[in-house]
């Protein structure tokens, strides 16, 4: 009943506050809201942490061993893990759409045709995200050997760095959990997974 009345209290309040040009509706919560939102916070920092943790134990000199329906990779660089997934997973009969479903719009790029590596990096200038920004070139400097064709389509790989390798490969292990499989080998570390 208590927070009910001070939900009520809010909402009666809200033209005053809104003529003040103070909060908007979404900063304008229900007791009961507040306190669910403090349940989740402590839970998204325990998933950054883990995500972080995971990440710092991945350098430039890792090797990546990757395995999807018993086709493997040996020790790959984070530069090639990323991109012999995707081509086992395409021999394999996997459309670069499901992959990108998995990767990320962003992640995974496409134009239709058979443009050259200038062509496409122009086209992917020119795109916009789903939020209505543009692209960033510079995310995409690869050579030709990162792009991949499939049917009346090219598809661009955004540009890898070790921890990126990481996130990318976890995200296909999700989305592929019974067929890809993956393990990282650090020089100074051993192995994790």
């Amino acid at each position: 009943m208590h927070a009910q009345r001070l939900s009520d209290l809010a909402i009666k309040a809200w033209p005053t506050l809104s003529s003040a040009g103070s909060p908007n509706p979404e900063q304008v919560l229900s007791l009961r809201e507040a306190e669910d939102y403090q349940v989740e916070i402590p839970n998204k920092l325990a998933e950054v942490e883990d995500s972080r943790a995971s990440k710092a134990k991945v350098s430039p000199r890792s090797h990546f061993h990757i395995t999807f329906k018993g086709k493997t990779g040996t020790k790959l660089a984070f530069s090639q893990a990323v991109r012999e997934s995707l081509k086992l997973m395409a021999d394999d009969g996997v459309s670069f759409i499901q992959i990108q479903e998995a990767l990320g719009q962003s992640r995974l790029v496409s134009v239709p045709g058979r443009p050259n590596l200038d062509e496409m990096r122009s086209a992917v200038a020119r795109m916009k995200s789903p939020k209505g920004t543009p692209y960033k070139i510079e995310d995409y400097d690869c050579t030709e050997e990162d792009l991949f064709y499939e049917d009346d389509h090219t598809w661009m790989l955004k540009r890898i760095t070790p921890h990126r390798a990481l996130d990318r490969l976890q995200r296909l292990a999700h989305a592929f959990p019974e067929d890809f499989q993956f393990d990282v080998e650090d020089e100074n570390n051993g192995h994790t997974t």
